[in-house]
């Protein structure tokens, strides 16, 4: 079985990868290097079977039985905003301007206490893709085009970016998410006040 740390016989390709972390102090990077057989093809590794995909996502570990392994949740949270165009706070109403559907999907107990997103629909979490999707039959009516631009808003900006990943999965390819959330929106709008 191929080894694929350096100095192993498979000849590799590495690939430098960048995400951005946010965080409520400041930015920061996240630097990944991907490594992959050159020719593609699956691979096998400490007994686990590696798949490599050539859309530049990270390699999936699956065990023995061949069932995906696990992440944590920070793992899944970068892989989730990966494909991800997110929205900064004070472009969230050129973005409305422009078309884009917004969607606050904090539970009502935080929407009743911070109070609500202005020009935002609101969709429960649960629920969330059976509204959105294109084929689902308990699709909203304003959700008939699956080119249109989709803002996710959660109360900090991580939960929506798991759902915003799913949409894209989905079908609705243009996706996304507000960094920060709610509260990055409402602090932006006490500091304009």
């Amino acid at each position: 079985m191929p080894n694929l740390e350096s100095g192993s016989d498979l000849p590799l390709t590495e690939s430098l990868r960048a995400l951005e972390i946010d965080d409520q102090s400041s930015p920061s990077f996240l630097f990944m290097v991907e490594r992959r057989p050159t020719d593609q093809q699956a691979s096998e590794e400490n007994g686990h079977a590696v798949s490599y995909l050539d859309d530049g996502a990270p390699p999936a570990q699956l065990g023995p039985s061949g069932s995906p392994g696990t992440l944590t949740i920070n793992q899944l949270l970068l892989e989730s905003r990966i494909g991800l165009e997110r929205v900064h706070a004070a472009d969230l109403e050129r973005e409305m301007a422009a078309g884009a559907l917004v969607v606050d999907t904090r539970p009502v107990d935080q929407r009743d206490r911070d109070g609500g997103l202005p020009g935002a629909v609101v969709i429960d979490r649960n629920v969330l893709e059976w509204r959105l999707d294109p084929s689902s039959p308990h699709r909203l009516p304003i959700a008939d085009d699956p080119a249109r631009r989709i803002v996710v808003v959660c109360n900090e900006g991580y939960s929506s970016s798991l759902a915003a990943h799913t949409l894209q999965r989905l079908g609705l390819a243009r996706a996304t998410d507000l960094i920060g959330g709610f509260q990055a929106w409402a602090a932006l709008r006490e500091q304009s006040d």
